[in-house]
């Protein structure tokens, strides 16, 4: 594996990252396995699959690039709870 496919799996990771966190920040105001939750949760996925195909990458990249979606709504969740608190 080249550092340029490195490189832009790691471009691509980030993207992902921060497309997630303003996700992660709203499902942190919905109450759990409600839609608007779970909308929150899958809306980013087709932005990552079109930036992964773009680039070519195959299916088995997926998991790389779920891995810093989960980390983005992990943190987009702790920013929302830390600076916005619920009322």
């Amino acid at each position: 594996m080249s550092y340029e496919t490195i490189f832009t799996i790691f471009i691509i990771g980030i993207i992902c990252f921060f497309i997630n966190v303003p996700f992660g920040m709203v499902r942190s105001r919905f109450t759990s396995y409600s839609i608007m939750w779970f909308l929150s949760i899958h809306a980013p996925i087709p932005v990552a699959a079109i930036l992964r195909r773009s680039a070519g990458f195959s299916f088995w990249y997926v998991f790389i690039f779920m891995i810093f979606g989960i980390a983005g709504q992990i943190i987009g969740k702790k920013i929302a709870l830390k600076y916005f608190p619920p009322k």
